[in-house]
């Protein structure tokens, strides 16, 4: 009898987290295919005094000074980032780190592990080809956040 039960029970726990997991994996796959369409290639354009004339002279000064002309320009950076994050001013801090991939103005992918043990969660937030994507998981395999419509793409843009 507590043999069927347990079965009874178990068998649609295992499905329920076999499909979550199956779900985690295609977001992290979508996630890194946008990484990937983002990540560094030679843009075959050299830096030039003409491309900082028409700034101010304080940040013209500055740019000429950083880059020698002729330096080939990147097309997208990657960054690593650690410290600390809350969500809510009340919250208390959390152990974050992060990388992220910037290629403006195709986009941009920020990829967060936040927290740990109980309160650990993981995703990303991610804007290309016109279209932006937040996803995070509590545990890696429980959904917190799904968003893609408009509004994303909109705040991912920085655009009210």
């Amino acid at each position: 009898m507590i043999i069927k039960l347990l079965i009874v029970f178990s068998v649609p726990i295992v499905v329920a987290l076999t499909a979550l997991v199956i779900i985690r994996r295609r977001d992290e796959k979508r996630v890194e295919g946008v990484w990937q369409s983002l990540e560094a290639r030679s843009t075959h354009q050299f830096f030039t005094e003409d491309m900082v004339s028409d700034l101010p002279a304080p940040a013209r000064r500055y740019l000429l000074h950083a880059i020698r002309p002729g330096t080939p320009l990147a097309y997208s950076v990657s960054l690593e980032m650690g410290g600390t994050i809350r969500l809510k001013p009340e919250q208390k801090w959390m152990p974050m780190k992060a990388r992220q991939i910037l290629a403006p103005p195709k986009g941009f992918v920020w990829r967060a592990e936040v927290g740990d043990g109980l309160m650990g969660y993981s995703g990303a937030d991610h804007y290309a080809n016109g279209s932006g994507r937040m996803s995070f998981w509590l545990w890696g395999i429980i959904p917190l956040v799904q968003q893609e419509w408009p509004n994303v793409s909109r705040a991912a843009l920085g655009v009210r």
